[in-house]
């Protein structure tokens, strides 16, 4: 008997190993892959807004996924240099119904395109809002695959087609 459990033992735990490898692999290969470009950042203190401009390069394989109808959400996250963070999302989607597709921001505002090329254009430049018009801070934005439907989730976390990033950029209020 103690033969069989130190087998199981060991099976046990080359399939953990394997299971670890396969997610610090997926993870490394997602951190060396961006496809979006923060090109500026920056704060007007009137709106109180961050205005971002955008270089997106979305994959042959979320295109096609949007097309398909599964929404895609961009998180925004902004990281302010005083200790406060807050996200902002971007829900890009197809309505097959109408044949048009929506730009959704966090505060129930949709926008709709009669093209994909004209939605992906809409997002060359998003206005955040901010809670303090004043300082300094970084944003990053990134794909948001826990909000993708469950099936693509997993796929989502090993297939680097799934992945869509920007580099952190750090901004300041000009004064």
């Amino acid at each position: 008997m103690p033969c069989c459990a130190s087998r199981v033992d060991r099976i046990l735990r080359a399939c953990l190993r394997a299971v670890t490898a396969a997610f610090v692999a997926a993870a490394l290969a997602a951190c060396g892959n961006e496809n979006a470009t923060i090109l500026a950042a920056s704060v007007t203190p009137q709106s109180g807004t961050l205005d971002v401009n955008l270089q997106l390069a979305l994959t042959p394989t979320l295109l096609d996924a949007l097309d398909h109808g599964v929404p895609l959400t961009l998180i925004f996250k902004l990281d302010m240099d005083d200790g406060s963070s807050s996200a902002r999302f971007r829900e890009l989607s197809y309505l097959p119904m109408t044949r048009r597709y929506r730009l959704l921001t966090d505060d129930g505002t949709a926008r709709y395109f009669q093209s994909r090329l004209q939605l992906l254009a809409a997002l060359d430049h998003v206005r955040l809002p901010l809670a303090l018009p004043s300082g300094s801070g970084s944003v990053r934005l990134y794909l948001d695959t826990a909000s993708l439907p469950a099936p693509l989730r997993l796929p989502a976390l090993f297939d680097r087609d799934w992945h869509l990033a920007a580099a952190r950029y750090h901004w300041t209020t000009q004064q």
